[in-house]
């Protein structure tokens, strides 16, 4: 500040000059304005300095060395903390702590922001010592990464810094005014996560506000915050955890990838599903390599769109693998397993074929013993005792051929008998495995449903349970785990809309049963005259 001031006095005083020369030419008032100017730019040289200047000198030079040494201690202490996140597997609890202790007195020791330790104050609430330990660290990462935008940016100008810290998922946000001077108004507004729900937000602090931007199909918080002199707050969101695809959700789609595999055995389709089995596992393997030790939170994001990507290819040749059950199900391929009713039906064609082969051979041969007579009967005239022989030959002929056409019809309506019959056969059994297939896509759908509620159901497979309308009311209790949620859902379906979320245990009306799902009747605490219906998953109801 004291060099631009300067700067403009030495520009003031240069026009002066400038002006006096003009009008009075060398005169004792430009005289004067000269003085003034050499005063000021000697002030100005003393004030800018040399490369000579250390650190904590009142120089420019000065100046630029100690924010380049600042700059550069900043980075030595990043890489410290970053360190100890690579290895955070490795730490003991305690060891981490000290180092944690030792690097945080390290940092403040060349913090620039004025009330920083507000930049550790707890927002996850309840965490484990491990979670506090680790959102230690990345606070300080955060106060660093203030500090280097107070340099940037200078002492006089507002900002904001906005981190992430485990507990669920807290979006975290420092706002400072540096200025010693005069109080200033900080703009904060961050865009969240693509996959954030409106019901996934669990608190929203004071002066933050969450909108929708429908443009970017995603939700932003922003707020304004009118800071004092040497002022820091700091503000959060606290978001749930959805980043993350379960152990018992992956289990289950493998579960469900071999049952589904197991009716495709001694088909034709078994090495296509082999295939596709084999690239499902290979896909819910890398999903758990891919969450496997991710420490930070923005890396355990990431990993969880990489792993999302696996997951929709896995479910994709899920469907595949369904397309080949169902087609080898629902028919009977002749180049496939030839077994059972099968060979029946092949054996007909074979039967059908060489009563084919046979009657054409023999009514190739009727053609030349035809042949045979005419040629006989032209020498009629010349030799009559001939004539007689060829008579009494082709009787014989002509009696054999009726016989081997007798016998040709024989085997032909013998081969179309046993296609029809085999033909028929096949069509029941084929029937009769239709109803076999769809319980192997219950039991596979159900037993991923069972293992982990957040997994998308395939299909509906539920059987409503007969309505009584004698029915007394029944009361039952929903219980909410201990730092949990139940969602209660607008029909029996995971995918389907969430209409609200319980956080504690209550009684609600059962009003239908279905597989694995009940329909309640709440009390809404919109509108208290109408109750709320929908459905929740029988695994956290209990009869009164």
């Amino acid at each position: 500040e004291e060099v631009f001031d300067q700067t403009k006095a030495v520009k003031a005083a240069l026009a002066s000059v400038e002006t006096k020369l003009g009008e009075e030419g060398k005169s004792t008032s430009a005289k004067k304005e000269l003085k003034n100017l050499n005063y000021y730019l000697a002030t100005l040289e003393k004030l800018i300095g040399d490369s000579t200047n250390l650190s904590g000198q009142k120089t420019l030079f000065g100046k630029l060395r100690e924010t380049r040494e600042l700059a550069e201690v900043f980075d030595s202490r990043e890489t410290e903390v970053n360190e100890l996140l690579a290895n955070w597997k490795s730490n003991e609890n305690k060891e981490t702590q000290n180092k944690i202790d030792t690097l945080f007195k390290k940092v403040i020791a060349v913090n620039r922001i004025s009330q920083a330790s507000a930049a550790f104050s707890p927002k996850g609430g309840g965490s484990s010592l491990e979670k506090q330990l680790k959102n230690r660290l990345l606070g300080l990462r955060a106060l660093i990464t203030a500090n280097r935008l107070l340099l940037a940016m200078g002492a006089n100008t507002p900002f904001a810094n906005t981190w992430l810290e485990e507990g669920s998922m807290v979006f975290k946000s420092l706002v400072t005014n540096p200025s010693k001077i005069i109080s200033q108004k900080v703009t904060l507004k961050y865009y969240l996560p693509a996959e954030v729900k409106k019901e996934n937000i669990i608190e929203t602090d004071e002066g933050l506000t969450v909108s929708f931007d429908s443009e970017k199909s995603q939700y932003y918080v922003e707020g304004e915050f009118n800071l004092r002199p040497g002022e820091t707050q700091t503000v959060a969101v606290k978001v749930a955890d959805i980043w993350v695809i379960s152990d018992d959700e992956v289990n289950g789609l493998r579960k469900q990838a071999e049952e589904l595999s197991r009716p495709l055995e001694k088909t034709s389709y078994f090495a296509q599903g082999v295939t596709l089995k084999s690239d499902i596992d290979v896909s819910l393997d890398k999903i758990l390599v891919l969450q496997e030790g991710k420490v930070t939170p923005e890396e355990k994001i990431r990993a969880y769109r990489e792993a999302q990507i696996e997951l929709n290819a896995a479910k994709a040749k899920m469907d595949k693998l369904k397309e080949l059950v169902t087609q080898a199900g629902s028919a009977g391929n002749f180049l496939g397993f030839v077994g059972g009713s099968q060979t029946m039906a092949v054996w007909g064609l074979i039967i059908i074929l060489l009563a084919g082969f046979v009657f054409l051979a023999i009514y190739m041969r009727i053609i030349m013993n035809n042949n045979h007579y005419q040629n006989s009967k032209t020498h009629e005239e010349e030799n009559k005792t001939g004539e007689k022989e060829a008579g009494k030959s082709s009787s014989p002929l002509r009696i054999k051929a009726g016989q081997v056409i007798k016998m040709a019809a024989v085997f032909l309506v013998f081969g179309a008998l046993t296609a029809v019959v085999s033909g028929i056969i096949v069509r029941k059994i084929t029937l009769s495995s239709l109803p076999a297939e769809k319980q192997v896509f219950a039991q596979s759908d159900l037993s991923v449903e069972t293992e982990n509620q957040q997994t998308p159901e395939v299909e509906d497979l539920s059987v409503e349970e007969p309505k009584d309308e004698e029915k007394k009311e029944e009361w039952i209790k929903i219980s909410v785990p201990s730092g949990g949620v139940i969602n209660v859902r607008e029909s029996p379906d995971l995918s389907s809309r969430i209409l609200t979320q319980l956080t504690s245990s209550q009684e609600a009306e059962k009003l239908e049963i279905t597989n694995e799902w009940v329909k309640v009747s709440l009390p809404d605490e919109d509108d208290p005259q109408e109750p709320l219906v929908g459905w929740v998953s029988d695994s956290f109801v209990s009869s009164e």
